[in-house]
């Protein structure tokens, strides 16, 4: 019930605001590297990113910028 409600509100400000609100499939956000793309399981332990690239950063920043792109 808490997300459906937090969901409500920002389409509801986004649309006073006449922003687009456009929902994006979580699935495996945090397991794809924001730089190179690349997508593995081993690369997310914990809090941390590593991917083979060399990218590091935390995991959830990396997600977020994943769904952003």
């Amino acid at each position: 019930w808490a997300f459906f409600d937090l969901e409500t509100k920002l389409i509801y400000k986004a649309q006073l605001a006449e922003l687009e609100v456009q929902k994006v499939d979580p699935y495996k956000t945090s397991q794809e590297c924001s730089k190179c793309g690349h997508k593995q399981k081993k690369n997310r332990r914990g809090s941390l990113y590593t991917c083979s690239c060399g990218h590091k950063q935390n995991a959830d920043v990396n997600a977020s910028f994943v769904i952003s792109t």
